[in-house]
């Protein structure tokens, strides 16, 4: 009986001792306010580039890039915006017919790695100009956008809400990554990107 009992308490503080650190590990996670900007590229990582050219987007896209005269760019990036290093991967195909006059999809997918992705957020933006930080919900880092298309340069925030992104709300073009992403845009143009 009192060996039994020293079990059952022995599995009590193991259990809370687990849960005690999950939620510091949870906590410390959305306590991150670490920012940075997404480094998108048209090559590299095929691994990931094989894994995306087997969904059904890319068979929809795919058809533009044998047309010269109507090239098709695709841009990815994997970003590790979720708690305990995991990655996210984004994905943009940029060409006629595939943009609109607000920006080409970007879609924020999350992989198995065997192929299998779960699209978290799929949205009209310019390409290359995704941010990230400097908050977290549920484990992955809020995505901040360029914010072209309202007013005084604020930038829209897409929130993970446990199961997809979704809008949560514009933020300051004072604020990073808002305040990088509009030097980022304002360096291009004048560069003559647009």
């Amino acid at each position: 009986m009192l060996l039994r009992n020293l079990l059952r308490l022995f599995v009590l503080l193991l259990f809370l001792a687990v849960c005690t650190a999950s939620a510091l590990a949870q906590d410390s996670a959305q306590d991150d306010t670490r920012w940075w900007l997404a480094q998108f590229g048209q090559t590299g990582r095929p691994e990931v580039r094989k894994l995306l050219h087997a969904r059904p987007r890319y068979s929809e896209v795919k058809q533009y890039r044998q047309m010269p005269d109507m090239p098709m760019r695709e841009h990815v990036a994997v970003e590790p915006a979720i708690q305990g290093g995991g990655m996210l991967t984004l994905v943009t195909y940029e060409g006629l017919f595939l943009c609109g006059s607000r920006g080409c999809t970007l879609e924020v997918l999350r992989g198995n790695g065997r192929g299998k992705w779960k699209v978290l957020l799929s949205v009209t933006t310019e390409p290359g100009y995704v941010g990230f930080g400097p908050d977290s919900s549920h484990g992955l880092k809020d995505i901040v956008f360029l914010g072209r298309h309202s007013v005084q340069d604020l930038c829209p925030v897409w929130r993970f809400d446990g199961k997809r992104y979704d809008f949560d709300g514009l933020m300051d073009s004072d604020r990073e990554p808002c305040r990088a992403l509009n030097e980022k845009n304002a360096r291009e143009s004048a560069e003559g990107r647009n």
